[in-house]
C-alpha cells in the first residue's frame, strides 16, 4: 500500500494554490496587532482563532494563563520555548485575543471545548500589556509610538504603563 501525495489528502489554502501567498504576510507580528495594522487574519480575534489549530502546547499556555488569571492554582511564569517557526508568537497572540475579546472568542467551538477541558467556566477580565522586543529600542532611543498607544515610551516600564493606563499612567512613571 502506498501513501497518497499530500496534495490529494490536504487542500492548500486559496492563497497558496493561487500563487498569491506572500511569505512576509505569513508571520504573525504582535506589534502590528497592537498598532491595529496587521492583516485581518491576525488582527481580528475571531478570524485568527478560527484559523488556529489548538495544539497541546497552545492549549497548555492558554489554560495555565487563564487559570492563573482566574485565581486558580497555575504556573505564575510560563516559558514558551520552541524552535524558530515553532509557534511561540502564534500561541501568545492566541492568549492576547482570548483576553482582549473573551465573549467573541469563547463562542468558537474549539475554544469552548478547550475551556471546558481545562475546567474554565469563563475567560477572566484582564488588563493586557505586551512587550514586543523587536518593536522597542534597547538603547533607550525613542521609537515613535512603536505599539500604537500614542506615546513614545523610552523604557520597558514606560511601555507597560502606556499600554495599561495611557498618558496618565505613563506620566506618573
Amino acid at each position: 500500500m502506498s501513501l497518497k501525495p499530500w496534495r490529494e489528502v490536504v487542500k492548500p489554502h486559496k492563497d497558496v494554490s493561487s500563487g498569491g501567498f506572500q511569505q512576509a504576510e505569513f508571520a504573525a507580528d504582535l506589534a502590528q496587532v497592537l498598532r491595529g495594522e496587521a492583516q485581518s487574519e491576525y488582527q481580528d480575534p475571531v478570524e485568527f482563532l478560527s484559523r488556529t489549530y489548538l495544539t497541546q502546547g497552545i492549549k497548555q499556555l492558554l489554560s495555565e494563563g487563564l487559570k492563573r488569571l482566574s485565581g486558580q492554582d497555575a504556573e505564575p511564569v510560563i516559558q514558551v520555548k520552541t524552535a524558530f517557526g515553532g509557534g511561540k508568537t502564534h500561541a501568545m497572540l492566541s492568549l492576547y485575543h482570548l483576553l482582549q475579546s473573551p465573549s467573541k472568542s469563547a463562542k468558537l467551538e474549539h475554544v469552548a471545548a478547550m475551556l471546558s477541558e481545562a475546567g474554565i467556566a469563563e475567560i477572566p477580565r484582564a488588563n493586557v500589556a505586551v512587550l514586543v522586543g523587536t518593536a522597542l529600542s534597547a538603547t533607550g532611543e525613542c521609537q515613535e509610538d512603536a505599539t500604537g498607544h500614542g506615546l513614545s515610551a523610552r523604557t520597558l516600564w514606560g511601555e507597560i504603563a502606556a499600554q495599561l493606563g495611557g498618558r496618565e499612567a505613563y506620566e506618573l512613571l
